[in-house]
């Protein structure tokens, strides 16, 4: 119960703080919070060593796979839920955009570091170093959160649809192995 008390202490805050705060403190940190959640997309079947029965259903490639990353990004989007009801209500497109590609990106990051390496370590690893370096020490073109830039969306969104693509290729030769 106490990560749900986070969880709903960050959506409050992130609603109730000054659009910079909930830019710069807030919504990093909330994005942060959820990193357990995340890092076994993509690789509970390989960590639960239920493969076997996980893909034998019928069409696991195209319906396992989208609902796992849907699941990320709903988890990731509630998260920043706060953050967006704030963005709107102060007009800040920017954020906004820059909230949507972040959205996209955490969970994309998420499937296909999973479905690639089987475990959940290289997401953890990755994310917290991304994390790290673009949204709280603005490292440029790294800020994929929108901390203090503009969130760079022309990068993370092409590079999400590009990570969902090496997710579905990853599956799909597992698949034929």
């Amino acid at each position: 119960w106490w990560w749900y008390a986070g969880a709903a202490g960050l959506i409050i805050a992130s609603i109730a703080s000054p659009t910079e705060n909930v830019r710069q403190f807030i919504l990093p940190l909330a994005w942060a919070w959820h990193i357990l959640l995340l890092s076994p997309i993509g690789n509970r079947e390989a960590r639960d060593n239920v493969q076997q029965l996980a893909f034998s259903s019928a069409s696991p490639l195209w319906r396992q796979l989208p609902a796992q990353w849907l699941a990320g990004f709903i988890v990731t989007f509630v998260m920043g839920f706060g953050a967006l009801l704030n963005f709107i209500i102060n007009s800040n497109s920017v954020g906004l955009f820059a909230l949507l590609s972040g959205a996209l990106f955490i969970p994309s990051l998420a499937i296909a570091l999973g479905v690639w390496s089987g475990t959940s370590k290289p997401f953890e690893i990755v994310y917290l170093t991304l994390w790290y370096l673009g949204p709280l020490n603005n490292v440029p073109n790294l800020d994929f959160i929108g901390s203090k830039t503009n969130g760079y969306p022309q990068i993370f969104i092409p590079l999400s649809l590009a990570l969902v693509a090496f997710a579905f290729w990853g599956r799909w030769r597992k698949l034929r192995n």
